[in-house]
């Protein structure tokens, strides 16, 4: 339970975080709450939060044992799809931007596509740094 628990507290963490800085970012107000609460991807990377702290919880109790491995096996996975969503993504701005359609236009001068399509390196380290650190803390001193 205390792996749920730490990653659960890690994913709150980012999102606090994601959502004071796309306000302190952004000069629109008009977008809910909801979006950069729970919808919005982007800085820091929640997903990577959540594998890297769960990854320090179960290396904190049970070591470097076949469970930890096969975590680290997965999270790899998970953050290299993470990298090559955001990349496919930005190749299709690049389609969309060179497109007649004011949508599309409109669409990336936006961002929008962008905030749903996986991570840059930068953000998921920072994920990982707040995981890892949430973990450590949580670990430490309630868990």
């Amino acid at each position: 339970m205390n792996i749920v628990v730490v990653s659960i507290v890690a994913v709150a963490v980012t999102q606090v975080i994601k959502t004071v800085w796309f306000y302190s970012r952004s000069n629109s107000h008009a977008i809910s709450f909801s979006w950069p609460a729970f919808w919005l991807g982007g800085f820091p990377s929640s997903h990577t939060a959540a594998l890297t702290s769960a990854l320090y919880t179960i290396w904190k109790y049970d070591g470097t044992n076949l469970l930890f491995g096969f975590g680290a096996i997965i999270s790899l996975l998970i953050l290299y799809g993470l990298l090559e969503d955001k990349k496919r993504q930005v190749l299709f701005n690049e389609y969309f931007v060179q497109s007649k359609d004011s949508s599309l236009q409109r669409i990336v001068a936006e961002e929008r596509l962008l905030a749903f399509s996986g991570h840059s390196f930068f953000e998921i380290l920072i994920g990982g740094i707040i995981g890892i650190a949430v973990a450590m803390f949580m670990t430490a001193y309630f868990v």
